[in-house]
């Protein structure tokens, strides 16, 4: 199964470790609380036997334009604070760990843009 097929609140297994759907591309992992991006094409175990995970606030609507400059305005704070404590590697590593938050932008604004 699909990340996108799975309804918010949904439990689920990706990687061994249990989430729970919290967005169109978010999810929580199921014991730490801690928000993890899960690709699109990443195939997931719904876990029926779990019961449903309910959420306590009504999700708000934000529009298209406001979700793309949030991810703008984190990708940028991300690569900013990744300068301010990355001074003691090599520029190769700095290089690759930037181009994977540029990845991960990529995947988000995709994943923002794909029909639901």
């Amino acid at each position: 199964m699909r990340f996108q097929q799975l309804t918010i609140g949904q439990v689920f297994r990706y990687k061994g470790e249990e989430y729970i759907k919290d967005g169109p591309v978010m999810a929580l992992h199921r014991t730490s609380g801690k928000q993890v991006l899960i690709p699109r094409s990443a195939d997931l175990q719904p876990l029926v036997d779990a019961p449903p995970t309910p959420m306590t606030d009504t999700p708000r609507q934000l529009e298209g334009e406001v979700v793309i400059q949030i991810v703008e305005g984190l990708v940028e704070h991300c690569l900013q604070a990744f300068e301010q404590v990355a001074v003691d590697l090599s520029s190769e590593k700095r290089h690759l760990y930037i181009e994977l938050v540029r990845l991960a932008r990529e995947q988000a604004l995709s994943a923002l843009q794909a029909p639901s």
